[in-house]
């Protein structure tokens, strides 16, 4: 596949939650059935590229981003118990063979549904753009991480965070994962948006109220709106299908 081909790939319109300006404080408390954030954002059209057809054009150290053919067999999806005995450690080889890593960590899993998150016990679906990790809490949690989990293993030279998605049902998705090629992105772009994990969404009026040691939380970068974002999703992505 060339250049050329992704340029003519078919467009739609869509829209991306972009951070308004006047919004300073930014955190995203996340509960067992519910998100919310503090952050103020507007919905701003965008031009979404199909990348269906064009699979192989994409690839993860050039675009950000890059989709897998990747059968399972696995359905247990309702057991929690089963999906990090199952389906995460075979998912963690296949992505450590693809970058040809020395060592991994896994951080997890999270359901999403834009249906009832608390009838479907899942977490909501996210419209905003977003990088699930900002520079500096993402060095400080590797850090972290690898001192928990390889203590006596050697310094590392580099690391690298990512999700690795897989829809559950088949096309047509209301809700499909939109991903922006990272060139498109200016280095310097990009607001912290601090993690508050809780069992509760505090009281409204408590939102913005001081927390001790919030400088340490993990955090997100979420940006504001910059026409040259160039978004894409696949509108024949499948189950047997995995974007890394």
């Amino acid at each position: 596949m060339t250049t050329v081909a992704l340029t003519d790939a078919r467009k739609v319109d869509a829209s991306i939650g972009y951070l308004l300006a006047s919004s300073k404080i930014n955190r995203r408390f996340c509960a067992p059935h519910e998100d919310v954030n503090t952050s103020q954002y507007v919905e701003y059209p965008v031009s979404m590229q199909d990348g269906s057809g064009l699979e192989q054009a994409f690839q993860a150290d050039v675009h950000g981003f890059e989709l897998m053919r990747n059968p399972t067999g696995f359905r247990a999806w309702n057991d929690v118990a089963a999906i990090a005995r199952d389906y995460e450690p075979a998912q963690l080889e296949i992505v450590r063979q693809f970058l040809g890593a020395d060592r991994m960590v896994n951080l997890g899993h999270a359901l999403r549904t834009s249906g009832n998150t608390v009838e479907r016990d899942m977490k909501p679906a996210a419209s905003e753009a977003h990088v699930d990790f900002e520079t500096v809490a993402a060095r400080a949690y590797a850090d972290q991480l690898y001192r928990e989990h390889h203590p006596d293993a050697p310094p590392y030279s580099r690391f690298v965070a990512f999700s690795f998605w897989r829809p559950l049902t088949a096309p047509p998705h209301d809700w499909p994962l939109a991903v922006c090629d990272f060139r498109s992105v200016d280095p310097a772009e990009g607001e912290r948006n601090v993690l508050v994990w809780c069992d509760e969404i505090p009281p409204k009026e408590q939102w913005f109220d001081p927390i001790d040691g919030e400088e340490t939380f993990p955090a997100a970068f979420i940006f504001h709106h910059n026409p040259a974002h160039r978004w894409w999703y696949f509108t024949k992505m499948t189950p047997d299908d995995t974007l890394f």
